[in-house]
């Protein structure tokens, strides 16, 4: 399972629509379908109930769903810290320089 799976799951259960899926993830309708697909086979079952006419979630898609938007939620909030400490910490590196010695790498502040 992976974040585009997720991500495909979460907003077709809010859209009930594979085309508006598809427009919403900026996806053809055939690729929301596969990663649908690819999701149920992993987990061995059915999240969407598919008619010619409608589609809803199964009642194990139901209880998946606050699950699978909370994986959502900590993999973006996760990714979001990450950049900003990996950014300050670019930001902090800057300025200065590593000198080597014999008995080790000391790191020095650059002047101004």
């Amino acid at each position: 399972m992976n974040t585009s799976q997720l991500e495909c799951f979460v907003t077709l259960a809010g859209t009930l629509n594979f085309v508006k899926t598809a427009e919403i993830l900026g996806l053809s309708q055939p690729a929301v379908s596969k990663q649908i697909r690819a999701i149920e086979t992993e987990l061995g079952a059915a999240l969407f109930r598919r008619t010619s006419r409608a589609v809803s979630l199964t009642p194990v898609g139901e209880r998946f769903l606050p699950e699978a938007t909370d994986m959502l939620n900590i993999f973006n909030r996760s990714r979001a810290w990450i950049h900003s400490y990996t950014e300050e910490n670019r930001k902090s590196a800057r300025g200065m320089a590593f000198f080597s010695k014999t008995s080790g790498r000391q790191l020095y502040p650059l002047p101004a």
